[in-house]
């Protein structure tokens, strides 16, 4: 049965999907008795676009950083193969400071800047890890930061050898996500929701479109993971039941409850391991136009792809409207 919230999103995407804030979206609407899952527009603008389906991949931008590097995280401590309360450089010892601990990354405290200083001149020849290495640092300051995830991800690629791998070994295969991958051409992939038209690079349409994540090859923790709106669906689905899908179990009680706790200070944005976290409700959005929130008191959860950086990224129609949503269904205080 189709809710009445699920119509009252729909009209406010289909809203702006006719003043051409985006070219297509899909969302989906998980609530106790229902879940529904709305597909609309086309993959770009161009006129041979085909229709968004159910399966068509968005570049979920920073979602990257909680469905792939925090749940990877989890499913590290739960293995005993990562203690997020150590200093960073027990696991990176060319790691630039002292006494920033993984919890630090994870949450945004680590002090280090929001990307690195120049994005003017990149070309595939830039040494990012150099760039990374030289951005702006201010001990104990809260910052969100890509650099935390791009460290994140070294971090998972030193203890199990290769994130990629070990990330679909315990999370998508498990929970059947089977079209989220990162570089997804690589897999013959051609059904995607096109983003920006970059200056240097074209239309961008299958790679991801973060400059950083692109330049290291299509694989970061701070972006570059691709999925659809089934998937996620089924990834939300499983938080909202404490880390269970059907018979498996994905994350333990132990993971779901680090989930829920705030781990930041009282005097910035509350954040648990990567998202927000409100009520018992987490929260995070991607630059591209995506976003998901989990509300594990009333089981429920929306998700929203869009591809609002297409053809441009000067396209903020969408993030006022997305907050009245967010505002209207999930009751939320500091998101």
């Amino acid at each position: 049965m189709v809710s009445n919230n699920c119509i009252y999103i729909k009209g406010k995407l289909d809203d702006l999907l006719s003043k051409k804030a985006f070219s297509g979206y899909a969302f989906s609407l998980i609530e106790q008795d229902s879940t529904n899952i709305v597909v609309n527009g086309k993959t770009s603008h161009s006129k041979g676009a085909t229709n968004v389906k159910g399966d068509t991949l968005f570049d979920l931008a920073s979602l990257t950083k909680v469905v792939a590097t925090v749940t990877t995280c989890l499913k590290l401590i739960e293995e005993g193969m990562l203690n997020i309360y150590e200093d960073v450089d027990r696991y990176l010892p060319d790691y630039p400071h002292k006494s920033v601990k993984v919890i630090n990354l994870l949450n945004h405290t680590s002090g280090h800047a929001p990307g690195i200083k120049s994005y003017s001149d990149l070309t595939m020849d830039t040494d990012i890890r150099e760039r990374v290495k030289e951005s702006l640092y201010k001990e104990n300051d809260f910052q969100y930061s890509d650099i935390n995830y791009i460290y994140l991800s070294d971090i998972i690629e030193k203890v199990t050898g290769d994130f990629d791998k070990y990330f679909k070994e315990k999370i998508l295969l498990p929970l059947r996500m089977n079209k989220t991958t990162f570089n997804p051409k690589s897999f013959g992939y051609k059904d995607f929701c096109a983003s920006e038209v970059c200056r240097f690079r074209g239309l961008v349409n299958g790679d991801v479109h973060d400059e950083l994540a692109y330049l290291l090859g299509g694989i970061s923790g701070n972006a570059g993971l691709f999925s659809n709106i089934e998937d996620l669906t089924i990834f939300a689905k499983m938080l909202i039941d404490g880390g269970n899908y059907y018979d498996k179990n994905i994350l333990s009680g132990k993971s779901m409850d680090l989930l829920k706790r705030i781990t930041t200070p009282e005097n910035v944005r509350s954040r648990s391991l990567g998202w927000l976290i409100d009520k018992n409700k987490i929260y995070h959005t991607g630059f591209t136009g995506t976003s998901c929130i989990v509300d594990f008191n009333e089981q429920k959860g929306l998700i929203i792809l869009t591809n609002r950086v297409h053809p441009s990224r000067y396209n903020i129609d969408l993030l006022e409207v997305r907050n009245e949503i967010h505002r209207k269904l999930f009751r939320y205080n500091n998101f």
